[in-house]
């Protein structure tokens, strides 16, 4: 589902920060207008054009430390990508199989590839890395949008909760979702992400402004406005 918002922010948010550099906590999205893989430094709000995916409407990133490979889920084709982190241009790896839309994707410590659909064919999948093929695990009524894994847990933002829009975590065994704190800020969708020191970053889709996030509280602390447009949608972390 493409989204032509105003200004944003963090991209394919899934947020893709997750290294510590000493320019600041660098982010990978794409621009859901340009289709350009970005570079974004969530400190200061430094957005840098790598160049085009190819694809119309990748809303997925994630990084997998292991293999040095930053991989995305195209929403338009339902396919698995592969992006290069220097031209930018996106590979198809296999098609998902199921229609999948609105989705976080996160790798767990094993090298295991999770991806939450909010929309389409809702729930919680496993994503085979050689030939892009998913597979269903279970679906609760509460289907986040970012996924984010640390310590042995994978977290979850999402604006289906009881509270309407809430943190929460994430069973990988069943998909069942319990929530962990309310939101302050409306969720539409958005980027989530954790980087190496265990600080959670969000990007909300309508907003142009990057969020720190406490998990256990739900507080968000506002820091740097986002100097690219439109908004983007999610992020991955960063090698």
């Amino acid at each position: 589902m493409k989204k032509f918002k105003s200004i944003f922010a963090a991209a394919s948010l899934l947020i893709a920060a997750t290294f510590q550099a000493n320019a600041g906590v660098i982010a990978y999205t794409v621009d859901t207008n340009s289709d350009n893989l970005l570079q974004i430094d969530l400190l200061s709000g430094i957005t840098t054009t790598i160049g085009a995916t190819g694809f119309d409407d990748i809303e997925g990133l994630a990084y997998d430390f292991s293999s040095d490979i930053l991989y995305g889920i195209d929403d338009s084709s339902d396919k698995l990508l592969t992006l290069d982190l220097v031209t930018g241009a996106a590979t198809e790896v296999g098609a998902l199989g199921f229609n999948f839309s609105d989705m976080g994707v996160s790798f767990d410590d094993s090298g295991t590839l999770y991806a939450s659909s909010d929309l389409g064919d809702q729930g919680l999948y496993t994503i085979d890395l050689l030939t892009g093929a998913a597979t269903f695990i279970g679906q609760d009524s509460n289907t986040p949008f970012g996924l984010a894994f640390y310590d042995s847990v994978m977290y979850a933002v999402s604006d289906d909760c009881a509270s309407d829009d809430c943190v929460s975590t994430i069973d990988l065994l069943t998909a069942d979702v319990v929530e962990l704190a309310s939101q302050p800020v409306d969720l539409d969708e958005g980027g989530f992400d954790v980087d190496a020191n265990g600080n959670f970053w969000l990007v909300e889709s309508d907003a142009s402004t990057v969020f720190s996030v406490n998990v256990n509280t739900g507080i968000l602390t506002a820091g740097a406005s986002i100097d690219c447009s439109p908004c983007l949608l999610y992020t991955s972390p960063s090698p």
